[in-house]
């Protein structure tokens, strides 16, 4: 049995309620009886984990889409990032995805090609995100 199985059987157990979605490479997929309900409720392709277990998933680029989808319909789920070890809530993980983008804002600016002008709207867009972060999560 993979790791990735058994940590879905201990979680599970833990919260039968609760859809996990487990990242792997690009995607986040869901496995077994949370891949069927999920398939049944939202009409996600059903394919093979193993001989005995079936997925089903969506690339983590749409996750925003998914997340927006699962929230409407008041799915309880949680997102498992098995590879550091995290299990984010949706809150945690918008904030995480969030804070993320900003980031790539910040990181993917070149400060010797701004003018002033542009580095003032620059500082300027970056605190009003801040504050929107601030203000949506509470923090």
């Amino acid at each position: 049995m993979s790791k990735l199985y058994s940590l879905y059987e201990t979680l599970k157990k833990e919260n039968q309620k609760t859809i996990y979605l487990f990242k792997s490479g690009i995607f986040y997929i869901a496995l077994s009886n949370d891949a069927i309900y999920l398939s049944n409720k939202f009409n996600f392709k059903l394919t093979n984990f193993n001989n005995s277990i079936v997925k089903c998933g969506f690339p983590i680029s749409s996750s925003e889409k998914y997340i927006k989808i699962f929230k409407n319909n008041n799915i309880n789920f949680k997102i498992i990032d098995s590879s550091v070890n995290t299990i984010y809530s949706p809150k945690e993980f918008e904030l995480n995805n969030n804070i993320l983008n900003l980031i790539d804002s910040i990181s993917s600016t070149d400060p010797d090609k701004l003018s002033v002008y542009e580095a003032y709207e620059f500082i300027s867009f970056l605190k009003e995100k801040c504050l929107e972060l601030k203000k949506l999560y509470n923090i």
